[in-house]
């Protein structure tokens, strides 16, 4: 969405401006050029205005802010860490399960449903955690296969607008275009205007008539 808030204004002025160029003689030719020039002059404050509504300055700075603290890890060796450490809990988890807890209650003379309920009566959290491994560590799995897969993708995002560049850059990209446009315009406007009689003769056809 965003290379669109470029492109279309851009195109239009191109197209009106190239118009402008080509058929820029006689009446009707002023009054394109006139129009480019309109136009460039509501470009440019859309430019200034919508990046102030949309509160852009605020959300390019949350997302420096959020690159910087993932940065460290969205790296080949900061996921690589993750899922070394993804690979320790799984294991620990899995013997827990399936040696620890079964050699506890052996050892304390128990069964199963017997060791569970002495488990939920001296130790709830732990109780609760071991019921619920099976649901978490899925979603745990599944975190880590995200981040694996988007390494590239983070990096790309991190580089709006340019790699050595903060997002917050972005906002001027808008603005100092924007205000570019409505000076530009505006003088092009007045001067144009300035040029034209009352009855909107231009100058020139005036004084060769006299």
């Amino acid at each position: 969405m965003a290379p669109f808030l470029f492109l279309v204004p851009g195109a239009v002025l191109v197209l009106l401006a190239g118009g402008a160029l080509l058929f820029g003689r006689g009446r009707d030719g002023n009054r394109l050029s006139r129009t480019a020039l309109a136009v460039s002059v509501v470009v440019g404050l859309v430019f200034v205005v919508a990046p102030l509504v949309l509160a852009v300055p605020a959300k390019a700075k949350a997302v420096d802010e959020l690159t910087a603290a993932f940065g460290p890890v969205f790296t080949d060796a900061g996921v690589a860490a993750v899922r070394s450490d993804m690979t320790v809990i799984a294991k620990m988890a899995d013997q827990l399960q399936t040696q620890t807890v079964p050699a506890l209650a052996s050892a304390l003379k128990m069964d199963s449903t017997q060791f569970q309920d002495f488990m939920g009566q001296n130790y709830p959290d732990v109780a609760t955690g071991m019921g619920q491994l099976n649901e978490i560590l899925p979603r745990f799995e599944a975190l880590v296969a995200g981040m694996e897969n988007n390494v590239d993708t983070f990096q790309l995002a991190a580089s709006i607008p340019t790699a050595d560049q903060a997002t917050t850059t972005l906002t001027w990209w808008f603005i100092i275009p924007g205000i570019a446009l409505i000076l530009l315009g505006g003088i092009g406007l007045f001067t144009g205007s300035a040029g034209l009689t009352n009855t909107g003769t231009p100058r020139e056809q005036t004084l060769e008539t006299v």
